[in-house]
């Protein structure tokens, strides 16, 4: 009798997952707890969440942070379809969800259309979950910037990037060696958001945004992932000893070039995510302060290269001509 009970649950459970499959595949709903962003029939869009999908998609393809976006919808009260404050983890699984640009899955697997409309179109979806699985893109909310210039302006002595940290009262950029410079954060990052407004708001500033045949995003954050991913194998076979240390330099002097091309395709096909709203606005400086930290870090990292100078014997007095700053 147990064995008989055993493969009749079998059978039925079995029949669900092809019922589920075919449902799939027809591009229905298979049912559960409601989405966020549609209503509890899973195909009805609930207008005031599909805008927040929206709105998260265009944000994170600009530079914003997840855990930057987590923290903002908890601050308005945004809440997700059970009630609960949203946490890194299920922001991030909503915003790969395959169903926010109209497609049906079945286990990771997508089948086809879907039958409920889409919230944002397939390539900004695909773009936004590639640089979700990028390897390269940093996912530490502990280790998260809290200065525009940490990590992205670079020593003048030695070329290391920049950490910020603690000097008495004030915080200073030190370079990473610790040994070759200490200059005030705050007249640093004042200087440099006066150059990127400035150039912001003159009358050719639209240019900065590219042409319309740029790349496809999504693809050139699987392609950097990819070589990022031929990166560590090639590391794993010297370590295992299949390859010598010459292949080796070899090997990764090659997949490092490649890797370099492809982030500079990236930036140039960014620049409208990055730059539109700046661009359009109607005054600079008030848009560029509502800016979160994170957005307008990723506009600094895309508009110029900053190195700081050693200010020598010069005492406290902030100098500007010790800040380089080159345009990309």
């Amino acid at each position: 009798m147990g064995a008989v009970a055993r493969n009749e649950m079998e059978v039925k459970s079995a029949r669900t997952k092809r019922a589920q499959l075919q449902a799939a595949q027809q591009g229905r709903w298979l049912g559960g707890v409601r989405p966020f962003g549609f209503e509890v029939d899973g195909t009805t869009l609930r207008l005031t969440e599909a805008a927040e999908i929206v709105r998260l998609v265009d944000a994170l393809l600009a530079g914003d942070s997840l855990a930057g976006l987590v923290r903002d919808l908890n601050a308005r009260g945004v809440r997700s379809t059970r009630g609960k404050p949203w946490s890194y983890t299920t922001l991030r699984q909503v915003i790969r969800r395959p169903r926010n640009a109209g497609l049906s899955d079945y286990h990771g697997e997508i089948l086809g259309p879907a039958r409920w409309p889409a919230i944002v179109d397939e390539g900004r979806w695909r773009g936004a979950c590639a640089l979700l699985a990028d390897p390269a893109r940093r996912t530490s909310r502990s280790n998260r910037a809290r200065w525009l210039l940490a990590g992205l302006a670079r020593c003048g002595i030695c070329g290391e990037t920049v950490k910020s940290a603690r000097a008495g009262s004030r915080t200073v950029y030190r370079c990473r060696t610790g040994k070759h410079l200490a200059r005030a954060a705050v007249p640093v990052d004042a200087l440099v958001d006066a150059v990127v407004i400035g150039r912001l708001q003159q009358p050719d500033a639209a240019a900065l945004l590219g042409g319309a045949d740029a790349p496809d995003q999504a693809a050139l954050h699987l392609d950097r992932a990819a070589l990022t991913a031929r990166l560590d194998e090639v590391a794993c076979a010297f370590a295992d000893g299949s390859i010598t240390a010459a292949q080796l330099r070899a090997a990764t002097s090659a997949l490092r070039g490649k890797v370099a091309a492809v982030e500079t395709a990236m930036a140039a096909s960014n620049r409208g995510n990055v730059l539109g709203d700046l661009v359009s606005a109607s005054n600079v400086e008030a848009a560029w302060a509502k800016l979160p930290l994170a957005r307008r870090r990723a506009v600094v990292d895309l508009l110029i290269e900053v190195t700081l100078l050693p200010s020598g014997r010069r005492g406290n007095r902030f100098d500007p001509t010790l800040v380089s700053i080159a345009w990309r």
